[in-house]
């Protein structure tokens, strides 16, 4: 809701396409938010969703600007040992253009690499995401592959 009020154009991609399921939590407080909602009651917004491309779609096309990853607990399956996802960052990246990962997200890049297939993508950055202690807060430190920190 952010991207669209701000008036950039957006196209949602998926790892498979189609709808993006709904973790349950992520409709209870404190995750349920304003933008949340307006989220819910926005038919295009949820029409996109209900309707993504497949990731290996657009990543490469070259015309999009930025690559968001959002966040949650479903990038913990979703974004492991996932080609596509892998090559859609490092593409985009690769290509001078804005990678923004947040939360659970960059639990994505552990198997990324620069150009040169052997560095770390990570090496020589500062990254963010959702720590260990954060981690154990929400109760997922056994239902995630592993720690990001």
């Amino acid at each position: 809701m952010v991207f669209k009020k701000e008036g950039y154009e957006i196209t949602f991609a998926s790892p498979t396409g189609g709808p993006i399921p709904i973790d349950c939590n992520s409709l209870r407080d404190p995750f349920f938010t304003q933008e949340s909602k307006e989220f819910l009651h926005d038919a295009d917004a949820m029409d996109m969703f209900m309707h993504t491309l497949k990731i290996s779609e657009v990543a490469t096309s070259g015309y999009f600007d930025a690559l968001y990853l959002p966040w949650g607990s479903g990038c913990c399956a979703d974004f492991i040992n996932n080609v596509d996802v892998k090559s859609a960052i490092e593409s985009t990246h690769g290509a001078g253009k804005v990678v923004a990962i947040v939360c659970h997200g960059p639990i994505a890049l552990a198997e990324c690499f620069k150009p040169d297939g052997t560095t770390p993508f990570v090496q020589g950055m500062t990254v963010t995401g959702f720590s260990n202690a954060e981690e154990e807060m929400v109760g997922g430190t056994s239902k995630v592959p592993f720690l990001i920190e």
